[in-house]
């Protein structure tokens, strides 16, 4: 009860001004809830009903957060907005109390949109139907970075996991890793990041190099989009542990563009399953004439995770090189060798990706795939693809259209960690929190 409590008081305040109207509560509790019910629709058994359910949910939910960015936020301010809080348990001192910044908004919108297109994804799904949305609506905003070397998970997950999931994996969860660095390590203890921010980026660079190296020698075609996604999530490491604003930014903008990325890649790891029912590189090879349109799909989408000028991931990407190329917090050979250690990384990726697309579309005819019939790219893949798409080349043609909404709150948060450092290089010894960088 206490809980419809504090909806009932945040709706009568909405009442009262549409401008007070609980958008993040609504988008919080509004799956959640849903999920809830999936158990009570009537559904003859092939998953028709619940599936659309499931997208009017998570369409609505995506909507809602949209209104909340275009009524309640404020790119040009820096702290918490869309704040609301309720008493919820007074007798014990539990409340609820949600906000949002330049660090969390752009993930909420990130969220919502992969999970719509997700759900469109998961449109042939037939088995345990009501069981699958219900999960997929229950399990929003999970903690995952796969930071070497506990990154081992992260394949084997994806080696488990269907196509709808992939795209949450790769597009939502890999990112709220990097979404708790910002806010509990660069935010709420500065101090401790001066200390570690160092060992941030040489994780970093470890991620970027070995797993790309790893990307190479799987024969699994989700292991190694899987690692090829470990890979590019080691720039955001070293972005957090930049105190440049604009590497800082960059690594903003790299969670939210492979978010996008990953999920296009991984969904077309599942759509091509579908057709030719092996992941096993060496089992592929010469459906490129039957699979024209599929071919066009994952070449634009493996152009954009290699970073091609014009795509997100070369706008992210360059903006971690060069603000981390200009941090003076650093020693110029620290710069310099964590520059040249990620340049190799970058040209490692074109490589494996290139070569990937060869074997699956142009090697050598698999005789038992010639005999089989399979289908090209259909309408419902192709709008999901393009939905991913628009935001992919917007983004690499125009990117502040994303880096204006966290600006604010990410030279104000390293602006705090930058005094941190410095005062820590001042501080007598023993009581120096940090050695001079540079």
């Amino acid at each position: 009860m206490h809980g419809w409590l504090v909806i009932s008081t945040l709706l009568q305040d909405a009442a009262k001004d549409l401008d007070a109207f609980p958008w993040l509560t609504t988008a919080i509790l509004l799956p959640i809830t849903a999920s809830l019910l999936i158990f009570f629709i009537p559904d003859p058994g092939d998953g028709k009903v619940v599936r659309w359910y499931a997208l009017g949910v998570t369409l609505t939910t995506f909507l809602i957060t949209v209104a909340a960015y275009l009524r309640g936020y404020d790119p040009d301010v820096a702290g918490l907005q869309l704040y609301q809080r309720v008493s919820w348990l007074p007798q014990v001192g539990l409340g609820w109390s949600v906000g949002a910044d330049g660090l969390s908004m752009p993930l909420i919108l990130l969220t919502s949109f992969i999970t719509t297109l997700a759900c469109l994804a998961a449109w042939p799904v037939t088995f345990k139907p009501k069981l699958f949305f219900f999960l997929l609506l229950a399990m929003d905003f999970g903690v995952k970075l796969p930071i070497v070397p506990l990154h081992t998970w992260l394949p084997d997950a994806h080696g488990e996991a269907t196509a709808p999931v992939h795209m949450l994996l790769a597009g939502i969860l890999l990112k709220m890793g990097g979404y708790a660095l910002f806010r509990f390590n660069a935010s709420m203890f500065p101090e401790a990041h001066v200390q570690f921010a160092p060992l941030l980026v040489i994780f970093g660079v470890v991620n970027i190099i070995y797993a790309a190296l790893t990307s190479f020698a799987q024969r699994n075609l989700k292991r190694k989009i899987a690692y090829s996604s470990i890979s590019h999530m080691g720039f955001v490491l070293i972005g957090i542990g930049s105190f440049s604003p604009l590497a800082a930014s960059g690594a903003m903008l790299q969670m939210i563009s492979h978010g996008l990325i990953g999920a296009s890649l991984f969904f077309l790891v599942g759509a091509t399953y579908d057709r030719i029912h092996t992941l096993q590189l060496d089992e592929m090879g010469g459906v490129g004439q039957k699979m024209r349109k599929m071919f066009a799909l994952w070449t634009i989408c493996s152009l954009a995770s290699l970073a091609l000028p014009g795509m997100s991931g070369f706008v992210s990407e360059l903006m971690v090189f060069v603000g981390f190329a200009t941090d003076d917090a650093y020693s110029l050979p620290f710069r310099i060798v964590i520059d040249g250690l990620a340049a190799v990384g970058v040209i490692l990726t074109p490589i494996y990706l290139l070569s990937m697309l060869r074997e699956i579309f142009f090697g050598k005819e698999n005789p038992v795939l010639a005999d089989t019939n399979m289908v090209d790219a259909e309408p419902r893949e192709i709008y999901i693809i393009s939905c991913l798409l628009v935001p992919i080349i917007g983004i690499g043609l125009y990117p502040r259209l994303v880096t204006d909404t966290y600006r604010a709150t990410i030279e104000q948060l390293v602006a705090v960690d930058e005094s941190k450092m410095k005062a820590a290089i001042a501080a007598p010894f023993p009581f120096r929190m940090a050695p001079q960088l540079n």
